[in-house]
């Protein structure tokens, strides 16, 4: 169960996030997860009405990590085993990198979601997290 393994994954993504605080350099970090896997009735897993419910808290969440953490922690959690995110442990992890850890701090980050649909049967989400400052200097070369 996915749900249990919350605070272990929380504990570790910090854990990361410590050891990348104490890093010279610049860092990516990459987590490739699906969201919901039961958007249609014929799709390999069939269908459940929580997809929608669990990737629209994934969006909320990722529009706003540490803020919106409830819309990960409780919403989404309490959706993942009936919409069948294999995704959502990344999520939880990468929560814990963003927003726990030795130099956490919530207004350090912007974050966008550039995409969030369902075009089969799973849903796919693309976001980004940066520092303020990587945002600032990624608008000054567009």
């Amino acid at each position: 169960d996915a749900k249990s393994m919350i605070p272990d994954l929380l504990h570790l993504g910090a854990h990361i996030r410590t050891f990348l605080d104490d890093l010279s350099m610049k860092v990516a970090v990459v987590i490739s997860g699906d969201l919901s896997h039961t958007h249609r009735a014929d799709g390999p897993y069939g269908y459940s009405k929580t997809s929608a419910i669990m990737d629209q808290a994934l969006e909320m969440w990722a529009r706003n990590p540490c803020a919106n953490s409830d819309a990960l922690l409780t919403t989404a959690a309490s959706h993942q085993v009936s919409a069948l995110s294999c995704g959502f442990t990344g999520f939880v992890l990468l929560h814990g990198v963003l927003c726990t850890g030795s130099s956490s701090d919530d207004s350090s980050w912007d974050s966008r979601v550039l995409v969030n649909t369902n075009a089969t049967y799973y849903g796919m989400m693309v976001a980004e997290f940066a520092s303020s400052s990587s945002f600032d200097a990624a608008s000054k070369l567009e």
